[in-house]
């Protein structure tokens, strides 16, 4: 099965693109890393994601996410190549979110 969940905060706002047909949305999604070191300190060394919706997700995404806010996604994995080297673009098939509480 190829299904991964992701979550994490979105690195900027996001941007509808409209075709004809169609519309897609893209984000970045910064996933903490958090680790102890050997001295006890505490490091973030986050991971950054490129996720994709398509239709009526990338309309709600667009008109309800901002930079910053948490986005739980559940997303496939596709595969293609650039320049010869494998790239993974995920997907989204269901999401959930915002989780952030905006100030009026």
């Amino acid at each position: 099965m190829n299904s991964v969940n992701i979550s994490g905060n979105l690195t900027h706002d996001p941007e509808l693109k409209q075709f004809e047909n169609t519309c897609v949305v893209n984000v970045n999604v910064a996933i903490n890393n958090l680790r102890k070191t050997e001295d006890g300190e505490l490091v973030n060394n986050p991971a950054f994601v490129a996720m994709e919706a398509w239709d009526s997700s990338a309309e709600y995404i667009a008109k309800r996410f901002k930079k910053g806010d948490l986005i739980i996604a559940t997303c496939v994995m596709l595969p293609y190549q650039v320049d010869g080297k494998q790239r993974i673009k995920f997907r989204m098939t269901s999401f959930e979110g915002p989780y952030v509480k905006r100030k009026e």
